[in-house]
């Protein structure tokens, strides 16, 4: 578990019976003891449970934190991809990666013509950009 910061919410068990209750830290001594907040007005300081510890008595259990979401700024003519078409689009670049390695080796490849290299590789630029548009739909030129 990482350092956990001022704000972060969870779940404080305060021991000797007591129920579980919601609780905010307030303060970071360590990457396992914060000051906390609760509802009830019970702040303290307690310990956070690290890997593979098992926790008794008196501690806090931050909440796993929501996977991030990325939530594209506005471009003009392109909408917001959901999963499905971000995960092709993703496909796609990570062939393009492959591709540009071929080329990459082409071109230190000594007696090859290089021109025909050039265009195959500017052809395959250009089929990895229709396939994104396919995928992306702009609605600009």
């Amino acid at each position: 578990m990482s350092t956990p910061t001022i704000g972060i919410r969870g779940t404080f068990y305060p021991g000797g019976g007591l129920p579980p209750t919601r609780a905010e830290v307030v303060h970071v001594w360590s990457d396992t003891c914060v000051n906390l907040k609760t509802a009830e007005g019970l702040p303290t300081s307690v310990l956070i449970p690290q890997a593979g510890q098992q926790p008794s008595g008196y501690y806090f259990v931050p909440d796993k934190p929501e996977p991030e979401v990325l939530v594209q700024p506005k471009i003009t003519g392109y909408r917001q991809l959901n999963e499905a078409e971000a995960a092709l689009m993703n496909k796609i670049k990570a062939h393009g990666v492959e591709l540009g390695a071929l080329v990459a080796e082409l071109r230190d490849h000594k007696g090859l013509d290089q021109r025909w290299v050039s265009i195959g590789a500017t052809d395959l630029q250009t089929g990895l950009m229709a396939l994104t548009r396919a995928v992306a739909q702009p609605t600009t030129f």
